[in-house]
């Protein structure tokens, strides 16, 4: 696990101001190359870097570890971890329940045909992606306009809150918030380590506005006095008890992030509150005052579904998350201003809270300190092979109409056999795998973790017709086949 730790002294009644100047908005940028990824659905971070260079670039491992903290610490981020699973397990449960043939076919565009049961099978996976992908609605809107007429919607523009900064308009996604958050935070870590200003971290000639603009919009309304309260607000952007629905305005205004980002500050505007990051009683009441006058839901009600979800599901990760829940009701800023008690930020019971993994250019981190290794493994398995079964096309695929196991499609690559050379981590039918090894207490000590959770799940990668796994269908062709083959099924029935 990498950890960075920071060595400061604590003054009492220590205040530290921060500036920030406001650059005019440039269109059409190079942006710097990204140095690092967080990955939701693995809870998991990418730095695209050698493990020896992490110490010096720390803020960009801040910034990755940042956003599982925005995750784990948020009832937002127990939501769409939870949700993402519940449609992987359910995507998964109808291929594998499929008794249309003896052998199981990946992606599931290649059971397009004029059959009644293959159809059914179809449609049942496409339609639960794409209730997933509603889901996502939170982050940003990846529709077509036809998608977009199946949940009732005529413009996307109406889904989200469209905002103003520096004269220009702008959309206003989940993601925005979330890495302008994220980046307010990385830009505090550098400013205490090495004393930089905020500017050379939150700089416009070098970021995506996604990076920046939720901040100089906060700025803009409420003005650079009031700096303070920015991540505050993002984070109370992120505390909802429920995912929106995309097709029901008032729902997306009370749950979507964007909604309640400008909800937020609208009520700030005409109420200037009083808080102190020193003082634990000080974040609930400033944060009670703003739910209460946002008309949103109070502290009990946004936390009650994650803390139901975590006692019953009974994966490790969710005891992970309760205790998470629990560790925030006890230390209220631990997300706002993590760094405002060194003591709790360099301490072990906060720096349990990792990613599950980090991927360095060279190594493999696995945070197993909460969480079971193995239980890791499958549900990487489980998640990258639904994803092939819908057609999304990993960045590592060498080869198309093959199988990657987890530690391919998502570049993980610490299987001791892709090490070794003897597997590149594509495979199909005729591959050769490696030999399945136990113990005396039938502990497997060796073999292909993929075909060993096929064989758990009742198949084998041999049992498996494979076409070209980065082939997505369109709802359109879906559509199209759907009628034709109710009129075939009617016309026989007359």
């Amino acid at each position: 696990m990498i950890k960075v730790i920071i060595y400061m002294e604590k003054c009492e009644e220590e205040v530290i101001f921060i500036k920030l100047e406001i650059k005019s908005l440039k269109p059409d940028l190079d942006y710097l190359a990204i140095n690092g990824q967080f990955f939701p659905g693995q809870m998991s971070s990418r730095l695209y870097m050698k493990t020896e260079d992490v110490a010096k670039k720390y803020q960009t491992a801040f910034h990755e570890r940042f956003h599982y903290l925005q995750y784990i610490f948020t009832p937002y981020g127990h939501m769409k971890w939870g949700a993402n699973r519940t449609f992987s397990s359910d995507i998964l449960n109808i291929w594998l329940d499929n008794d249309l043939s003896t052998r199981k076919r990946v992606p599931v565009s290649e059971y397009l045909e004029n059959n009644e049961n293959s159809l059914k099978i179809l449609c049942n996976i496409m339609m639960r992606d794409f209730a997933k992908r509603i889901s996502d609605v939170t982050d940003g809107i990846a529709f077509t306009k036809e998608e977009l007429k199946i949940i009732g919607v005529d413009d996307e523009k109406k889904l989200i809150p469209q905002i103003e900064v520096s004269g220009k308009r702008y959309l206003l996604n989940g993601l925005d918030i979330i890495e302008s958050f994220a980046k307010y935070e990385e830009a505090i870590i550098v400013l205490l380590v090495e004393d930089k200003d905020i500017n050379d971290t939150i700089n416009p000639e070098f970021l995506h506005p996604r990076y920046y603009i939720a901040l100089y919009y906060f700025v803009e309304q409420l003005g650079m006095d009031r700096l303070g309260e920015f991540p505050i607000v993002c984070e109370l952007s992120l505390c909802f008890s429920n995912l929106p629905l995309a097709n029901d305005e008032n729902s997306m205004k009370k749950y979507h992030p964007g909604w309640r980002f400008v909800k937020i500050i609208e009520f700030l505007k005409n109420n200037k509150l009083k808080y102190n990051i020193f003082e634990d009683d000080s974040f609930w009441k400033y944060t009670n005052s703003i739910l209460s006058g946002c008309q949103f839901e109070g502290w009990d009600e946004i936390w009650k579904p994650a803390e139901e979800y975590a006692k019953q599901c009974d994966l490790s990760m969710s005891k992970e998350m309760l205790l998470a829940i629990n560790y925030k009701k006890g230390h209220p800023w631990c997300l706002s201003y993590p760094m405002a008690n060194l003591d709790e930020f360099i301490g072990e019971e906060f720096n349990r809270f990792y990613p599950l993994f980090t991927i360095t250019d060279n190594e493999v981190f696995y945070n197993v300190t909460g969480v079971n290794r193995n239980e890791i493994f499958i549900e990487n398995e489980i998640q990258s092979l639904v994803s092939q079964l819908i057609g999304y096309k990993s960045k590592y695929n060498l080869y198309p109409h093959s199988i990657q196991c987890a530690d391919s499609y998502y570049g993980i690559h610490s299987c001791k056999h892709w090490l070794d050379g003897t597997c590149d981590g594509h495979l199909c039918a005729e591959s050769e795998l490696p030999k399945l090894v136990m113990d005396d207490n039938y502990n497997i000590i060796d073999g292909c973790r993929l075909e060993i959770c096929l064989n758990i799940w009742g198949t084998s990668i041999k049992k498996i017709e494979i076409g070209n796994t980065g082939k997505v269908l369109p709802f359109s062709e879906l559509a199209s086949l759907v009628k034709t083959v109710r009129a075939d099924t009617t016309n026989v029935q007359k």
